[in-house]
């Protein structure tokens, strides 16, 4: 066996070990480190995964190892003297029309299971699966939707599941002051939307921000859409505060901006997440129309000041009472994982 320390937690991006946790008699395995997948790049991820750790120490159970895959299970699982005290799946934005890594993870999750390990699923989407993909949520001891229309198609499986608010709103992500003005706007998962934004962007004068790595190294197709290749830069935290308004297609970009009170126009998402996520705020009113990419320059620009002119003192009155919410919900579960400690 080798040691601990040759597996550097958070090293790697299917596997890893946290090593000055090594010795623990109680400790957590975590499925679906997705800041370790994006290489810790983006950081939205990264402020999920922070808490969701937090939140496991603060319980005594610190994550000793994560997974991303069966290969890297295998082998954190081989350097274990002892099995894990809890297996956390952390569903995020994966658990989705039967995608293969959907499926694996919980065939992961189930195979922890059936050998007597406590495991739960959290801050997951549930979206166009199918019975045979929801038979593997049976054997879960604990399910939370981070959102309503998630919550409501796990309920028809299993009625005990919770809703707990994305893992991000409870980040400790410190306050950032509003100092640049303008807008910004940031690119969004799917290409195709990305390219209209940069369209959008190049044509009304705004910043762009790219988080698609594999976006940044296409120059050529920067510059078909007008942009400057040399002048998008993938957004960080701190990038909040350089415009006082925004136009985003990244679901915790617009999470961050909420927390943070900083107004913004949302386009919607393939799945469900960005628009449900902002009908559980009360904050549709920002959500831009689902033919925004259709539309003209000038009809989409009009778009965007309906959006951001939904912002008003009620509007962040709704935002701040929906992050506090979360906050609670998210101490809640963190309490209810306490419960399926076995006992001494």
């Amino acid at each position: 066996m080798k040691p601990l320390a040759d597996y550097p937690f958070d090293d790697f991006e299917n596997y890893g070990v946290a090593p000055e946790f090594e010795g623990r008699k109680r400790f957590s395995l975590i499925l679906n480190n997705t800041a370790a997948l994006h290489r810790h790049r983006h950081f939205g991820p990264n402020h999920v995964m922070r808490r969701l750790c937090q939140g496991l120490v603060d319980i005594n159970l610190p994550p000793l190892l994560y997974a991303n895959d069966q290969a890297g299970l295998d082998l954190v699982l081989s350097v274990l003297e002892q099995p894990p005290t809890l297996v956390v799946l952390n569903g995020e934005g994966t658990m989705h029309d039967d995608q293969r890594r959907a499926v694996m993870l919980l065939r992961m999750a189930q195979d922890l299971s059936a050998r007597g390990i406590p495991t739960v699923l959290i801050n997951t989407i549930w979206q166009n699966n199918s019975a045979e993909t929801a038979t593997m949520l049976a054997n879960i001891d604990l399910i939370a939707a981070r959102e309503n229309q998630s919550h409501q198609a796990l309920l028809k499986i299993r009625p005990d599941t919770l809703l707990v608010p994305d893992l991000l709103l409870s980040a400790q992500m410190g306050f950032v002051k509003i100092q640049g003005e303008g807008i910004g706007v940031v690119d969004c998962s799917a290409r195709s939307k990305s390219l209209d934004l940069m369209r959008f962007a190049a044509a009304q004068g705004h910043r762009f921000y790219a988080m698609e790595r594999r976006l940044l190294d296409k120059p050529d197709l920067i510059r078909n859409t007008g942009l400057n290749p040399d002048a998008i830069t993938m957004p960080q935290l701190e990038d909040i505060s350089n415009h006082n308004a925004w136009v985003v297609g990244r679901f915790h970009f617009a999470m961050a901006l909420m927390v943070h009170g900083i107004p913004f126009a949302a386009l919607p998402t393939k799945v469900h997440k960005m628009q449900a996520m902002l009908h559980d705020a009360g904050l549709m009113g920002c959500l831009l129309p689902d033919d925004w990419q259709s539309l003209t320059i000038k009809e989409q620009q009009l778009a965007v000041q309906t959006a951001l002119g939904s912002w008003n003192s009620a509007t962040l009155k709704r935002a701040q009472t929906y992050v506090k919410a979360a906050e609670r919900s998210t101490n809640a579960m963190f309490a209810c994982l306490v419960a399926l400690q076995p006992s001494d």
